[in-house]
């Protein structure tokens, strides 16, 4: 019986998280800049100037998704921004680095 409760309980809560608010964010409704795209080498491995264009390219884009909506300031989503960037940054110099 107890397995049973926590099945439905899980997929209960798993259908809130799908769930839609039917709200466009701010962001969907703005034209996108088309930034250069970054390809990557035969290999796979980008240099470090394509990373570091790719980390500029993700902050912006991050940036254009903040609304005032949001339950943070601008100040506190760029930290975020910048934080989430430098980790995807440094995983693309450790794949370099391995291969």
């Amino acid at each position: 019986m107890w397995l049973r409760v926590c099945a439905l309980t899980l997929i209960i809560a798993s259908a809130a998280a799908y769930a839609q608010s039917g709200i466009e964010p701010k962001s969907a409704t703005l034209p996108r800049v088309q930034t250069p795209s970054v390809t990557p080498r035969p290999s796979g491995i980008l240099s470090a100037e394509e990373i570091r264009a790719k980390g500029v390219e993700w902050h912006a884009e991050c940036m254009r998704d903040w609304d005032q909506q949001t339950h943070m300031t601008k100040q506190e989503w760029a930290r975020t921004c910048q934080r989430v960037v430098n980790d995807r940054v440094q995983y693309l110099y450790d794949q370099a680095k391995k291969k």
